[in-house]
């Protein structure tokens, strides 16, 4: 019994003392907002590099309309929950976007996500979608 304490000591011991992985994840949240009755979506993105190079890389709001951000995130993420799917997310895609078509997340958000798409390839270097299809900002 005690080997086993101990063994079970040294493991979580062990597990403590590896390297702090970068954590990147992204999820798209929908609350409900009682006085309006209406739904609202947040983007939360867990990146510690991400607020400052999108503060300092991204255009103005405004710049792209909606549905070129829609068009190029359907893109991202249909080519994100691929490699989610399939095993081959290694640094990123390790968790699954849950990015529906059909929904209007309205412009900010729209902007934001593509712009984190473009960090992860731009400061990143990880190629989301093929070589033919990047853009080149």
């Amino acid at each position: 019994m005690k080997t086993h304490i101990f063994l079970i000591i040294c493991l979580l011991a062990f597990g403590a003392c590896t390297g702090i992985r970068e954590s990147t994840r992204v999820s798209i949240e929908n609350e409900k907002i009682a006085s309006e009755d209406s739904l609202q979506y947040e983007l939360v993105i867990i990146d510690p590099g991400f607020e400052t190079w999108f503060v300092t890389h991204s255009k103005p709001v405004w710049f792209h309309s909606q549905s070129y951000l829609e068009t190029w995130n359907r893109q991202y993420v249909s080519a994100w929950n691929s490699r989610y799917m399939s095993g081959r997310g290694n640094r990123c895609c390790d968790t699954y976007i849950d990015y529906q078509f059909h929904v209007d997340y309205g412009l900010e958000l729209n902007h934001r996500l593509y712009w984190y798409f473009r960090y992860v390839e731009l400061k990143l270097g990880i190629a989301i979608l093929p070589e033919g299809i990047r853009r080149q900002d």
